[in-house]
């Protein structure tokens, strides 16, 4: 399974690499349990970009022909603040070296938070906006 989030900027071209990771988050099991412990919202609170949505139905047809993609039109996403993302990665960052210990790959999340966590910073510098975009 290739599951993974990952950042999308309302700048495409940021001058930096927005590349996170984001598998080993995506694939933690008990992550619903631990936003609702910590009283933080939900990931999909982040997860903007259905397809369908955006392209039209029949919208995987863009997955092959990146050159047959319609023009980027940030008005169909909702976008957040960068110091929210800081905030809310950095939270859980604090849950898994903290009292995530037990969960399976603790170490992998924390590498994939500090990641979603370096890109958000570059971004406020910037004043880009983002949201989370998922990868199956």
């Amino acid at each position: 399974m290739s599951l993974a989030y990952f950042i999308v900027l309302d700048n495409q071209e940021p001058g930096f690499d927005t590349f996170v990771n984001g598998k080993d988050f995506a694939h933690c099991e008990t992550l619903e349990e631990i936003t609702q412990k910590l009283g933080i919202a939900d990931i999909y609170s982040y997860v903007d970009g259905d397809a369908e949505a955006l392209f039209g139905e029949g919208g995987d047809e863009y997955d092959e022909d990146e050159e047959n993609w319609p023009p980027f039109d940030p008005s169909k996403y909702v976008w957040f603040d960068p110091a929210e993302g800081i905030s809310y990665f950095g939270t859980l960052k604090a849950y898994f070296e903290n009292d995530g210990a037990t969960t399976p790959n603790a170490e992998g999340i924390s590498e994939d938070l500090d990641e979603f966590i370096s890109v958000l910073e570059q971004a406020a510098a910037i004043g880009a906006k983002w949201h989370l975009q998922i990868d199956i």
